[in-house]
């Protein structure tokens, strides 16, 4: 994938000028226009909008014709046809980025999943212990005052826990 500065600078040697810089709609350098622009060029340079898909990118901000050199934007059609060549590497950028976020995304989802997986399995098996022990000793029977209590309570909270970790 190409910078910004890399497509600009192809962009720059395809017209014959000193520079070019891609501004990109909503950047802290001024916004584009979102409108149409007309292609004005002067002894300082122009700039010309950058669409795809008939989306508003953003612009290509031309510099002055290289020295030595005649600028091949003077050829009708040139620039745009460069300008659209630009706004193509910009979107295709824009688009790799966001399949990045979106793989990232997707892994670090996976790897959540299979924490709470691992995390469920070490709370069970306790759970599972816990709960054979309170079957065992209610079916002994209580043989103390408020044992047959705390094995009810022992057998609702350990329920309640499992319940806790089936949700998780």
């Amino acid at each position: 994938e190409a910078s910004d500065d890399e497509v600009a600078r192809a962009a720059a040697r395809a017209l014959g000028v000193e520079r070019c810089r891609i501004v990109r709609e909503g950047s802290p350098e001024g916004d584009a226009p979102r409108g149409p622009t007309s292609l004005v060029p002067s002894p300082q340079g122009f700039t010309v909008p950058l669409v795809a898909g008939g989306r508003a990118l953003g612009l290509l901000e031309v510099g002055p014709a290289a020295e030595g050199e005649e600028p091949r934007w003077a050829t009708p059609g040139f620039a745009t046809a460069v300008a659209g060549l630009v706004a193509v590497a910009v979107e295709r950028g824009g688009l790799i980025a966001a399949a990045l976020d979106a793989e990232a995304l997707r892994r670090s989802d996976g790897l959540k999943t299979a924490l709470l997986h691992g995390v469920s399995h070490e709370f069970r098996t306790p759970l599972t212990a816990i709960r054979t022990a309170a079957d065992a000793l209610s079916v002994r029977g209580a043989q103390e005052p408020g044992e047959a209590a705390l094995l009810e309570v022992m057998t609702d909270e350990t329920a309640r826990l499992d319940r806790l970790v089936a949700n998780l």
